[in-house]
């Protein structure tokens, strides 16, 4: 510890300290020779008496100093520092980059208070100790920094209110940039009486990177840490996804609780809700240390859904125990009926049967909606609409329209043959394989009926439940069908040993599947739409073809980072509207298609509706979550020997762990203690023994 003066001139009056002295030699006299008779006793009792009282006058001459000396100090004004404070003089103005820690684990609450609440107290007190001459800078620090003053402020006044208006964030924490910060921030106010404050829940997670090389690091600024957090028990919801099948309206939610506490918490209720509703309930263990997943499901009952998983449990953080997740609805699969033969009664044309088995009752959709089309709008319809295309008893394809079911198959559509009387099957045998993967070598005429032995049982298609009345169809003709390579027959004739049906199946599965049928969809060859397996079988196939789609939602972005979306070229959207969590909307930008959104400062859903180019309202929603997996739900804590570790060689670390007293920490820490008061009490100690020791020696 160092010991300075306010008023050092006052220590030139430490000689005064010899005045009892003098006056105490100066009033010593001497002994006078008297001529008595000898008395030994006489002599003995004088001599007692003569030590005494000598005994008494050095006590007193001691304690008459030690006032002068004591007196002079007082006056002199002494200061304490500690030995590693390299501050100023303790008159000379200070700079204080004061810092508060806004990150959501300060929201932990201890014995019915927040470290937030506790970081603004500690603030409020420190900014009390200021002095006039003094100037501050305050900022929030996250992840990043929110400045709450211009530079350097005299204005203790302004910045008492902006301490009192500022809010916890749901953003993670970093020392660094708090740090980095104030090192730049004081770079540029004269004087060496500078000093960086953080006040915070000092959590591990905020020390993990970037302190070794600080932005304007300068070893002569202070850097005093207040701790307001508290080593409390927490469990979190960590990552969370939703999956969902286009033909399944079940959706399953995948999350993780992470456990970083000491405790071991078991059959914790967990709710999902959506849209509103709870779905789904259920009870998960978490132990220490451990990430615990867990599996929630609902139906979306073919519609999107955006909601939360909450666990109902009673620990620090309440904020991490909530996640948000959106799901994309089952919806309806779209295919396309290609009609190559259509006649005046609907009943006759080649799709009436396929489409009524498909959708057997327009009035209530089922999962798979068909739409009916000529075989000259292939040209320009739009195929990526449609999960599969039925070409039925269409006479050939153009080039231009070969062409784009190319595409169509390699984007993952799939497409299926039901030839006919009109086909051509020259012009057939010579597409390109990957379109018709078969040649057509005429037909036959008969009695022909399914052969079980050669029919694929295990296809998804075919169901024991129809399998018998499949075999017993009858067909009068079928064409005579030479798979092609990659072609494989999934069901036979009985009689002649040709394929009844044919499949292709994409590469590596990122191509779509082509189906081939050795007869038309219709009654003309045969009595199969008559029975009452072909309503089942043609909604098998068709499942079995859009099988393939799944939404995924990859889980959400975390508070802070950017949402992007991408627009295909040319479908730049008209109309665009975002709205936040909790009601509003929000400003945005885009462009060259790409639209971007930085402002995600809540978790929520948060919703984008547009217009695409085909006039369609799209709504599209996204999850925001807080960063678990960053440890921000952690709550164990960093000591001053880890934060000096952590930081630079011979920085100026300090550590007030007493937020209450703060004002008086800092204080002292920054302007030394002066020792006045201490002082006069000894002084008045002094006085006191003085005049006791005085009375006493008169009396006895």
């Amino acid at each position: 510890m160092n010991v300075s003066f306010l008023n050092p001139a006052f220590l030139y009056a430490l000689p005064l300290f010899m005045i009892p002295v003098l006056l105490h030699l100066f009033s010593i006299k001497k002994a006078k020779d008297l001529k008595f008779p000898e008395v030994k006793f006489i002599k003995l009792a004088v001599k007692k008496t003569l030590t005494r009282i000598r005994l008494w006058q050095f006590l007193l001459l001691l304690l008459r100093v030690l006032m002068i000396i004591v007196l002079v100090m007082i006056f002199a004004r002494p200061v304490a520092r500690l030995k590693n404070n390299s501050a100023g003089s303790r008159e000379d103005p200070q700079g204080l980059c004061l810092i508060l820690d806004n990150s959501y684990s300060m929201g932990a609450v201890y014995k019915n208070k927040s470290s937030f609440e506790k970081g603004k107290e500690a603030c409020q007190k420190l900014l009390n100790s200021l002095r006039a001459c003094d100037s501050v800078s305050f900022a929030l620090m996250a992840e990043d920094i929110s400045k709450k003053t211009e530079g350097f402020t005299p204005d203790l006044l302004e910045t008492g209110k902006q301490i009192k208006n500022a809010a916890l964030s749901f953003n993670t924490t970093s020392i660094a940039a708090g740090l980095n910060f104030g090192y730049s921030a004081l770079k540029e106010l004269p004087g060496d009486n500078k000093q960086i404050v953080i006040v915070s829940d000092l959590a591990l997670h905020g020390f993990n990177s970037g302190l070794k090389n600080l932005k304007d690091y300068n070893r002569k600024v202070k850097v005093i840490f207040v701790d307001t957090g508290e080593a409390a028990q927490n469990i979190a919801l960590g990552q969370i996804s939703a999956s969902a099948s286009e033909l399944d309206d079940n959706v399953k939610i995948a999350f993780t609780v992470e456990n970083s506490s000491e405790s071991k918490y078991l059959k914790i209720p967990v709710s999902l809700v959506m849209n509103g509703v709870r779905s789904a309930y259920g009870f998960i263990d978490s132990f220490p240390g451990r990430k615990n997943a867990k599996n929630l499901y609902f139906n979306t009952k073919g519609r999107d859904a955006g909601g939360y998983v909450e666990l109902e449990v009673t620990d620090a953080l309440l904020a991490d125990n909530t996640a948000y997740v959106t799901a994309a609805g089952a919806g309806k699969s779209r295919v396309l009926l290609v009609d190559g033969d259509v006649k005046i009664s609907q009943f006759q044309n080649e799709t009436f049967f396929l489409k009524l088995a498909l959708n057997p009752d327009p009035r209530f959709p089922g999962e798979v909606i068909p739409s009916v089309c000529v075989p000259a709008e292939l040209e320009y319809k739009e195929l990526s609409d449609y999960r599969a295309v039925f070409l039925c008893n269409v006479e050939k394809l153009s080039a231009v329209v070969s062409g784009r079911l190319k595409a169509y198959l390699s984007a993952g559509g799939n497409i299926v043959f039901f030839p006919g009387d009109r086909v051509d099957a020259e012009a057939y045998s010579g597409l390109d394989p990957e379109i018709f993967p078969a040649f057509i070598n005429g037909f036959e005429d008969g009695a022909f009926s399914l052969d079980p032995e050669n029919t694929g049982v295990n296809h998804p298609v075919f169901k024991p439940a129809f399998f018998a009345g499949l075999a017993g169809t009858v067909f009068s003709r079928h064409f005579n069908l030479a798979p092609k390579k990659g072609c494989f027959a999934v069901a036979s004739f009985a009689k002649d040993g040709y394929p009844l049906m044919l499949e292709k199946k994409g590469a590596g599965g990122s191509q779509g599947k082509v189906v081939l049928f050795s007869f038309p969809a219709d009654r003309e060859w045969s009595d199969f739409p008559l029975r009452s397996c072909y309503l089942p079988f043609m909604q098998e196939l068709a499942k079995y073809l859009c099988e393939n789609i799944k939404k995924e939602n990859t889980g959400s972005i975390f508070v802070g980072e950017t949402f992007k979306k991408t627009f295909p070229p040319g479908d730049y959207p008209g109309k665009l509207e975002l709205l936040v969590t909790g009601g509003g909307t929000a400003g945005y930008t885009l462009k060259d298609n790409v639209f971007l959104f930085k402002e995600t400062k809540l978790p929520g859903i948060y919703t984008l509706k547009y217009l695409n180019k085909k006039g369609e309202h799209i709504t599209e929603s996204f999850a925001v979550n807080l960063n678990v997996p960053a440890g921000e739900s952690d709550l164990k804590k960093q000591g001053l020997a880890g934060i000096k570790k952590a930081l630079p060689e011979n920085t100026g670390v300090f550590l007030i762990k007493d937020h209450n007293n703060v004002d008086r920490e800092v204080t002292v820490l920054l302007r030394g203690r002066e020792l006045t008061f201490p002082l006069m009490i000894v002084l008045l100690t002094l006085l006191t023994l003085e005049g006791v020791l005085a009375l006493l020696r008169y009396l006895l």
